[in-house]
């Protein structure tokens, strides 16, 4: 019996109930052959219902005696009519009705599903199939795969060519057509839905009859799986807004991470569009329980999959040794969105690989790329056809454009291309992943150092790369880099890991930001040693980001003093015991006069004397922290400013840059705001968010680089002119560098020795001005092919033994060349592979929708 049988058996005993009301109306206003009509129509209506019930149940229910006597009250009751002899038959006929709806409930309980499963795109099968084989495997449950048909759009948003994939699907897989199940007349229990755009697409879209919010109407439970799987715990905002979403009962996500994700974001939109509620409680819609995708890329093996004859021969050399295998994932929106750029970056690729002998590339673009290029990149669409027609003829390659995703997947033994879901499901077996970047050549080989730290140390400079573990010094004559080592416990590919560094006698103090760790560097020794950092157990109106702990670090005496950006307080380090204690007594009071908690507590600060004086950046405030008694007092600055980015003293007056659009402030604490100064200076009217990197004082000048603004200038302290620095202002009219992964015109300012360094993102160059001759330096600096290659081999090392943290780095173009990678993945024995644990997603989505529909069995 199925829910909707049983739903349908009581919605025609409450037409039973209502005939019944009507008999006694009639009866009580005489008009006794209508009423012997009713009693005739509901003994047919009886015998209808018996016949519907023997048909799904047999013979012999309960209910269907309990019908019968009914059926022989009803006869009975048309007797007494006809006799003039009946007395209110309505009230036993009524008691009757009640034990029978009773019965069906308790007897005919559903036991029995029907489930369908509508996917679009056979390449995305997996989003469903281990659901399926659950529900097939049921023998309660009616399970049917009805692939659906989706059309091309024309620029004018309708309907052109119509695709249909059910016949690409597993041979195991029975397939209905989509013409022949009638989901109005078939009210299936479940619905599965896989794609979740209906009609908001703006390259396709799937046929109206199978838009979620028709389904919804012909189902008890509709359920949106996603056909794609993403890293960490972000999702798009505008996920939660699309129909499939908002009109499914169930949405299953990954993770739990994900759901809050999802469920946070659906309130927003629910309380901005005043939707009231009306597509469902979020905590119940949103369930985490994992991706069916991630149960068959785990589950299945090599010996599963046989190849077409000449993929298997070029899987192979001359002496019949194999090759390793690279699978080079192509995204339909990166190439569209890339243009020529993209071609001359696959044309690197192509010739990275076309005469090797140890690899073969396995080339499989996004199924939609061709659709896709039709669509919104008419222009290049006979290149492309040109592109793919010229690898397969050319032989040297794979050519996969077939539905089957995870025969690539097992097969290879390691993937490059670019960022999709292809990559977090390829992460998940453990096997090798790097990013291509697109505007980085495949032929090139040196690795240029991207930094954002820099240190004096007599004859070198310091510095810790942005994107990756690793200590570098470079020497001040030939700017040359020298990688030294790797940081201890440490994720490998840390971001921002650390935001600054001093040096201490013969030590470098590095200041944690996303790293785990206080970090100490001797260089007589060439060792490191670190401190964990104890997570908080407390947090205010700034909320606590591991990613964001400490922005800079100061040495007075005996003790480290570590700045606090988003940590709940300012920490002393005790070089004598290397005891930790944390001064959190300012809080409150920084707190009450933070106007944006995002901005957390401090960037940066200056230490004259006993006292720290550190500019608030969410808060138009200083904190003046004494480093012997450890007091402190709040400064309100009393300028127009939000906060600040930097500050620097010149002996008499501190010297503030805004973390927003705003004025250099010139302040000190006995006369509060003297001036404010450096408005527009180059018309900048952008308005961003962090404007400057930094702020300097040196020779009588301040000086400010640009982040997100457009100006570079110095301003001198005695009469206060401003003047543009030419020498810096040049770089920010360049086109930003391919390489960078950080989009602003400077990522450094520090003053070394009476010179600014500076380190511009836009060309990827050191800086160094010296502010008494006027003579500039600049230079790319290059990490040694030497030194790459260490890099790149103990990052591959550890990514595949998960060492440190279950550190599940994805490679990077930009830190790593492809031709490095491909020497790790030609000598890795694949012992060392990691794979994640086996997922279970598919039995517990359906465990889950057996109950969320009330089946029993």
């Amino acid at each position: 019996m199925r829910r909707f049988d049983q739903k349908k058996i009581l919605e025609l005993l409450q037409t039973l109930n209502e005939a019944n009301a009507e008999l006694k109306l009639l009866f009580l206003q005489g008009e006794d052959s209508a009423v012997l009509q009713v009693l005739a129509d509901c003994q047919d209506f009886v015998t209808a219902i018996c016949d519907f019930i023997v048909g799904i149940e047999g013979e012999g229910t309960q209910t269907v005696a309990l019908l019968g006597e009914y059926y022989g009250s009803l006869y009975q009751a048309s007797l007494a009519v006809e006799q003039k002899g009946s007395d209110k038959f309505w009230k036993s006929l009524k008691k009757q009705l009640i034990k029978i709806e009773n019965n069906v409930k308790t007897e005919l309980k559903p036991n029995k599903l029907e489930v369908v499963f509508f996917p679009y795109n056979a390449s995305m099968w997996d989003s469903l199939e281990s659901v399926w084989l659950e529900a097939k495997d049921d023998p309660c449950c009616d399970a049917y795969v009805v692939p659906i048909p989706y059309y091309e759009l024309a620029p004018n948003g309708t309907f052109g060519k119509m695709h249909y994939e059910g016949g690409k699907y597993p041979e195991n897989v029975p397939i209905t057509n989509w013409q022949e199940y009638d989901i109005a007349a078939r009210r299936p229990d479940v619905v599965f839905i896989h794609y979740a755009y209906d009609d908001a697409a703006r390259n396709a879209s799937i046929h109206p009859d199978f838009y979620s919010k028709r389904l919804r109407e012909y189902c008890d439970l509709l359920v949106y799986i996603p056909y794609f799987v993403v890293a960490g715990a972000y999702v798009e905002d505008y996920y939660t807004t699309l129909p499939g979403v908002l009109y499914a009962d169930r949405v299953i996500l990954q993770s739990e991470e994900q759901r809050q994700s999802y469920i946070d974001q659906y309130k927003h939109y629910d309380k901005q569009n005043s939707w009231n509620g009306r597509y469902g409680n979020p905590t119940e819609k949103f369930v985490a329980l994992g991706s069916p995708k991630f149960d068959k890329v785990l589950n299945v093996k090599r010996d599963d999959y046989s190849l077409p004859e000449g993929w298997e021969q070029l899987l192979y050399r001359e002496d019949g040794t194999t090759k390793k295998v690279i699978l080079y994932n192509t995204h339909m929106f990166t190439w569209i969105n890339g243009g020529e750029p993209y071609f001359k970056k696959l044309e690197s690729v192509f010739e990275c690989f076309r005469s090797r002998e140890d690899v073969v590339l396995w080339w499989r673009p996004h199924p939609n790329t061709e659709l896709n290029f039709r669509r919104f990149r008419p222009e290049l669409f006979d290149r492309y056809m040109w592109v793919v027609q010229e690898y397969k003829e050319a032989g040297w390659g794979i050519y996969d454009d077939t539905s089957d995703l995870h025969r690539a997947i097992t097969v290879s033994d390691a993937y490059y291309g670019d960022a999709s879901s292809v990559v977090t499901l390829y992460a998940a077996t453990g096997k090798p992943v790097m990013i291509a970047n697109m505007k980085i050549l495949s032929s090139a080989d040196e690795i240029e150092l991207i930094f954002e730290v820099l240190c004096d140390g007599a004859d070198y400079l310091w510095c810790v790369p942005v994107n990756m573990n690793s200590l570098f010094r470079i020497s001040k004559e030939t700017w040359t880099a020298e990688h030294i080592g790797f940081f201890e416990n440490e994720k490998f590919a840390s971001w921002r890991a650390f935001l600054n560094v001093i040096m201490v006698n013969d030590r470098l103090i590095f200041a944690p930001y996303s790293a785990d760790n206080i970090t100490g560097y001797s260089l007589a020794s060439d060792s490191f040693k670190c401190s964990p950092i104890k997570k908080p157990k407390k947090e205010g109106k700034v909320k606590y980001n591991p990613e964001c702990k400490f922005s800079q670090v100061f040495h007075c005496g005996d003790s480290l003093f570590f700045i606090p950006h988003t940590y709940p307080g300012i920490l002393r380090y005790d070089l004598i015991t290397g005891k930790v204690k944390c001064y959190s007594g300012w809080i409150k009071d920084m707190e009450r006069l933070i106007k944006k908690a995002e901005y957390g507590y401090f960037y940066r600060g200056v230490l004259l004397g006993d006292k720290l004086f550190l500019a608030g950046s969410g808060a138009n405030a200083v904190l003046e922290f004494d480093v012997k008694d450890f007091t402190h007092r709040i400064h309100e600055v009393r300028s127009c400013n939000t906060g600040y980015v930097g500050i620097c003293s010149d002996g008499e007056y501190f010297w503030m840059a805004p973390i927003e659009h705003g004025a250099i402030v010139k302040w000190n604490p006995q006369e509060g705001v003297v001036k404010e100064c450096g408005y527009n200076v180059c018309n900048d009217s952008s308005c961003k968010p962090f404007p400057y990197q930094n702020i300097s004082y040196e020779n009588g000048n301040v000086f400010v680089l640009p982040a997100s603004g457009n100006c570079a200038f110095k301003l001198n302290i005695r009469n206060d002119t401003v003047t543009i620095l030419d020498v810096f202002q040049s770089e920010c009219e360049q086109e930003s560098s391919p390489t960078q992964p950080i989009q602003s015109k400077y990522l450094l300012q520090e003053i070394i020795d009476g010179e600014v360094y500076g380190y511009s993102t836009k060309t990827n160059r050191l800086m160094a001005y010296n502010t008494k001759t006027g003579e500039t330096r600049r230079q790319t600096v290059f990490v040694s092919n030497e030194d790459s290659w260490e890099i790149g081999s103990e990052q591959y090392r550890r990514r595949q033994r998960g060492i440190v943290n279950n550190d599940t780095a994805i490679f990077q173009e930009n830190t790593l060349s492809l031709k490095d990678y491909l020497r790790c993945v030609i000598e890795d024995t694949g012992e060392t592979c990691t794979k994640c644990s086996v997922s279970r997603a598919g039995k517990n989505i359906y465990e889950c929708v057996r109950k969320a529909v009330n089946v029993v069995g």
